[in-house]
Order: C-alpha cells, then sequence, then structure tokens
C-alpha cells in the first residue's frame, strides 16, 4: 500500500481509490489507531510549504479536526463506500465469490445477472445469489417469466392441422389421377400393338393374291386393247376373224372360246 506524508504527521497508509483529485488526506481519529481508514478527505489543493492564504487555512482546519476526533470517529461511514479496502465490502466480495465457485445454477435466473449475461448461482450460505450479494444488490429476484398463451398455441396447432389435410387431399387426387393415367397409358400401347398386328396379318395376306392381282390386271389390259382395235374398224365391215391369230392347238377348245367371249367360226364346223 502506498504511503502519503501529510504536515504534522507521521508515513500512514494512502487509498488509491479514493483518490479524486490531486491529492488524498488519510486521517484517524487518534494516534493510537494510526493507520486504520476511518474517512477519505477530498481538497482541491496542492500540498506545499510554501502555501499561504486560503490555502494555509484549510490546512490548519484540518489538522485542528483530526486532533478532535476521538475513539467515537471510527464509528463514522467512510465517505467512499466503494474502498476496496473497506472491511464489509471485503467481506461481501469474499461471500459472493464463494457462493459463485460452490453454489450451484439457479432455475431462473435473477434479473440482475440476467440483465447481464452472468451466471445466477445459489448457496445456503445467503438468499442472495453470489453477484447480486458480493455487488449489494439490494433486491434478488428472479425475472419474470411470461405465462404462456395456450389458446393462441392450439389456434396455431388447428391451422396448421387444417392446412396438413387439404395437402393431403390434393396428394390423394394427384396419386389418382396418375394411377389413371398410368392405366389409359398402357391401355393405347395394348391397341397400338393389336393394330400393329393386324397391319402384318394383311400385308401378309394381300401379298399371297399379288400374281393373281397382276395376272387379272394383264388380262383386263389386253381386252381393252381388243376393244379398242374392234372400235376403230370401218362401219360394215366385218369383225375380225380370230382364227386367223389363233394356234391351231387351241382350234375346238371350248374354254379358250369362252374366254375370248365369242364362238369360233372354224370350231363348230370341225365338230
Amino acid at each position: 500500500m502506498p504511503m502519503l506524508y501529510t504536515k504534522g504527521m507521521s508515513y500512514v497508509p494512502y487509498c488509491p481509490t479514493c483518490v479524486m483529485l490531486s491529492h488524498a488526506w488519510y486521517f484517524v481519529g487518534h494516534r493510537g489507531i494510526r493507520g486504520t481508514h476511518v474517512t477519505c478527505l477530498m481538497v482541491a489543493f496542492r500540498q506545499d510549504r510554501g502555501t499561504r492564504g486560503a490555502h494555509a487555512s484549510l490546512v490548519y482546519m484540518f489538522l485542528l479536526l483530526r486532533e478532535a476526533l476521538t475513539w467515537a470517529s471510527s464509528f463514522i461511514l467512510p465517505l467512499s463506500s466503494g474502498c476496496p479496502f473497506l472491511r464489509s465490502t471485503a467481506h461481501r466480495h469474499s461471500v459472493g465469490d464463494r457462493i459463485n465457485r460452490t453454489g450451484g445454477l439457479a432455475m431462473v435466473s435473477c434479473q440482475y445477472c440476467a440483465k447481464r449475461g452472468l451466471e445466477c448461482r445459489m448457496s445456503s450460505l445467503k438468499k442472495e445469489c453470489g453477484n447480486c450479494y458480493r455487488n449489494g444488490v439490494k433486491s434478488c429476484v428472479p425475472v419474470e417469466v411470461p405465462v404462456p398463451n395456450f389458446e393462441k398455441l392450439d389456434q396455431e396447432l388447428a391451422r396448421l392441422e387444417q392446412q396438413e389435410a387439404e395437402v393431403d387431399a390434393a396428394e390423394s387426387a394427384a396419386l389418382e389421377a396418375l394411377m389413371a393415367a398410368r392405366a389409359k397409358k398402357d391401355r393405347l400401347r395394348k391397341q397400338r400393338k393389336i393394330l400393329k398386328r393386324r397391319e402384318q396379318q394383311w400385308v401378309d395376306e394381300s401379298g399371297k393374291y399379288v400374281e393373281d392381282i397382276e395376272a387379272l390386271e394383264a388380262m383386263e389390259w389386253a381386252n381393252r386393247e381388243v376393244s379398242t382395235l374392234e372400235g376403230g374398224l370401218m362401219p360394215g365391215t366385218p369383225a375380225l376373224d380370230w382364227s386367223v391369230f389363233m394356234p391351231t392347238f387351241l382350234e375346238g377348245d371350248p374354254g379358250f372360246a369362252e374366254a375370248i367371249g365369242d364362238t369360233v367360226p372354224g370350231a363348230g364346223g370341225s365338230s
């Protein structure tokens, strides 16, 4: 602890926390309790041997006040209550630190700890938490826990359940539509396969009669040629004598005569 020399006094402990201006005058109530912190009186002047006038008068006044103090002055409260060298403050700090080390976490944090983001620890040593007792907080009350609004919660749950039911219904309808579309697709594929098989069957069957159709077309073409030739004859001209063009081995064949649509003139005589 630093020492301060005052006029008319020996070296006494100097409290740096209580210094608010340039110097602190450390007084004791009795010469026998020198060094016991009773009060720190602040002055706004510099301690100097050459101090005169009002400053010197203040110095003498403080010295006289020191001599007038008695043993009862030890009960005078200090002007600076936050001085760390006070026994009460040291006691609070020691007990508060003990509670913070050994105490258990409170179920609900107090307002002081919750506001500062500290751990609120409680112990059987004191009714206050460690932080409140250490810092001299008079009221260590838990934070107000709001009452849950279950009615609003139920309304929200009902709304979500209704939306979920609507989504389920839409999903079921979509699945039904998908199944119907797949069934229709399968049916169309089967019909297309049937038509393809029928097409192939028709092609195969029609291919069997291609030669017969070509022969008929050739005979029709020959008949048209003959009709054209007969139509080109002059009136009064006798019809063509097909016997001239008839091979000798076909004479007398009634089938051939029926095929050309006329009776061969020489056929009747030969029969």
